[in-house]
């Protein structure tokens, strides 16, 4: 189908994924800047996906600006579950750049840790009632662009017993807190 055949170009490369309206605070914005942080080796081996409603042209403008390779930049709307599904489970890590103050942590963090993905994270709202720091996930302090660009590196960089740990902790914790039982 054509969400396959798009995601086939990036099937090699490192998949950070956001999940959430396309809105300013989002911090879509934030996530483009601190991916442009990493250094170049690792950014040229990374995309991008990002699924939410909102001005998609809007969004990719920023993107430009930014400097953000537009190669590397994947955006989804109006996606089933199923679709939105095999995203998650084709991702290596999920990034929640969220700016505000009350944040409360969304459905789509839950669905990112229930599949086991290690979490980038600004610290705001409701976040840290999830994500605990260095346990199965990165918590950064909101809108440190630097801080969050270190954190999906140390993502990108986990050995994988470290990583298969991080997964377990989220798909665990993911049953025990948000399971609909």
């Amino acid at each position: 189908d054509a969400l396959n055949k798009e995601l086939s170009s990036i099937e090699d490369k490192f998949i950070v994924m956001a999940v959430g309206a396309l809105k300013m605070r989002k911090g879509h914005d934030q996530l483009f800047e601190s991916i442009l942080q990493l250094p170049p080796e690792k950014m040229k081996n990374l995309a991008v996906v990002l699924c939410g409603m909102g001005p998609v042209d809007t969004l990719r403008q920023t993107a430009i600006e930014l400097g953000f390779p537009s190669d590397s930049l994947f955006i989804f709307q109006g996606l089933t579950e199923d679709a939105l599904a095999r995203l998650y489970s084709g991702a290596d890590a999920f990034c929640f750049p969220s700016i505000t103050p009350r944040e409360c942590m969304g459905m789509a963090m839950k669905e990112a840790m229930a599949v086991g993905l290690p979490v980038a994270a600004y610290n705001t709202g409701g976040i840290s009632e999830a994500i605990e720091d260095q346990v199965n996930g990165f918590l950064v302090p909101t809108g440190d662009r630097a801080a969050l660009a270190q954190a999906v590196e140390k993502i990108m960089e986990l050995p994988a017993e470290r990583l298969q740990e991080i997964r377990q902790q989220n798909i665990n914790k993911s049953r025990n807190l948000f399971d609909i039982n």
